[in-house]
């Protein structure tokens, strides 16, 4: 009995956390996240199992299936660089809303008739991504930006492939964030100019290739980054990291994190505790984080 109250002890001790959409990956394929929206229903999408990467083909199969049949017209915005760290770091990773550098986006996303997000998709080339939809449109993007739009007619009786483009902070004056907040002003800007017109549209954001933020800063760049989304007096823990070849490839953000070893028992702070990451693995396909906390059974 003894060893079978023990051997629960260390079940209940041992957090096993598979992490979908906030994971690193430092030594994996190339990858960039795909955000879907549309003013009209789309299509289910199978949530992948954690650590997929969607590939090109399944996207191509998903896009035949919601934008093949009936005229569509799709705003495609399409930033120089985007990586899911882009969100974890700018993204008010606490709930911190009003720190996000994404609003409008958000807004879309929580107002739209449906919405698909794809965290991790395979990235073979920054040529790729307006290929793909003039293959499946049938038509040649055109390029344009809120001003151009609000002069523009768009006929809804074809297909119409909108091209907007956005920088990254690569080699600009500006900070990332404030990059990032200037595209998502863009964002809103063609949204609403689409909406004036009284458009249905289907909106993709993507990246024409991964930025690799938390990869390529230091760990005191991102203890700045995040110091932005909390209040000046709070404490905000480092993050949980685990590495691959020198990079971080899992990343755990948490406020708290508490256990109690039965249902009548005092509940044990984990947060003062320094977890083994001994179980873990990251590769090209999978992200597996585990937690051991051996001093919570003491």
């Amino acid at each position: 009995m003894a060893a079978a109250s023990c051997s629960s002890k260390v079940r209940l001790a041992t957090f096993v956390l598979l992490l979908l959409g906030c994971l690193s990956s430092g030594s994996g394929s190339a990858q960039v996240p795909l955000l879907l929206w549309s003013s009209d229903s789309l299509p289910p999408l199978a949530s992948p199992a954690a650590g997929h990467i969607t590939s090109n083909d399944q996207l191509t199969v998903y896009l035949a299936a919601a934008l093949g049949s009936g005229p569509h017209t799709v705003l495609l915005f399409l930033q120089d660089k985007l990586s899911k760290d882009d969100f974890t770091i700018f993204g008010g990773v606490f709930g911190n809303k009003q720190d996000s550098a994404f609003p409008n986006l958000e807004a879309a996303l929580q107002s739209s008739a449906s919405s698909i997000t794809v965290p991790a998709l395979e990235w073979t080339g920054s040529s790729s991504f307006p290929a793909l939809f003039q293959e499946t449109l049938g038509v040649s993007p055109v390029l344009v930006d809120p001003e151009t739009l609000s002069h523009l007619t768009i006929n809804t009786s074809v297909n119409n492939l909108l091209l907007i483009n956005l920088p990254y902070c690569t080699g600009s004056h500006k900070s990332c964030k404030e990059v990032l907040q200037d595209n998502d002003e863009v964002i809103g800007n063609v949204l609403s100019a689409v909406k004036a017109k009284d458009v249905p549209y289907t909106a993709i954001y993507t990246g024409l290739q991964p930025s690799r933020v938390i990869s390529e800063a230091s760990v005191s760049e991102q203890s700045v980054g995040r110091s932005l989304l909390a209040t000046a007096e709070a404490d905000v823990k480092a993050p949980i990291m685990f590495n691959v070849s020198g990079n971080p490839c899992i990343m755990l953000w948490a406020q708290n994190l508490s256990v109690s070893l039965s249902s009548s028992g005092d509940w044990i702070d984990l947060a003062a505790q320094t977890p083994s990451l001994d179980r873990s693995m990251c590769n090209t396909t999978h992200s597996l984080l585990v937690l051991s906390y051996p001093e919570a059974l003491s």
